[in-house]
């Protein structure tokens, strides 16, 4: 069995300020791509318009994890919520670079980063 399918998965929502933060942890995949967009979804029906998505701690990604982040991008842009994706490292980096899509995402590097960013 592959690494990535022994690794759990962790998908937690926290605020600060105004600004609201996903984190995952493990595996972005088809086994958790549903998982993270509920929690999206519950936020913005919360009433978040600022959104970091914090990945440092992914440690795999495959098509449904990307196309998770792109749900989240793009309805972010359509109910005008402030989206970034922090933390891209390793082997989520490699796949976003590969997909062309770090020219798509806003990012920055670290959630600290992009809290900031979201509060000014």
């Amino acid at each position: 069995m592959s690494d990535h399918l022994e690794n759990r998965t962790v998908i937690r929502a926290q605020v600060a300020g105004d600004v609201y933060i996903i984190r995952i942890a493990g595996d972005i995949d088809q086994f958790h791509a549903k998982q993270v967009k509920q929690v999206f979804l519950k936020l913005v029906a919360g009433g978040a318009r600022k959104l970091v998505v914090d990945v440092a701690s992914a440690t795999y990604i495959d098509s449904a994890g990307v196309g998770s982040l792109l749900y989240m991008f793009s309805e972010s842009k359509k109910r005008n919520v402030r989206f970034l994706l922090s933390g891209t490292r390793g082997p989520v980096l490699r796949v976003i670079e590969l997909t062309k899509l770090n020219e798509y995402f806003p990012r920055v590097e670290r959630l600290v980063d992009g809290i900031a960013q979201l509060k000014d």
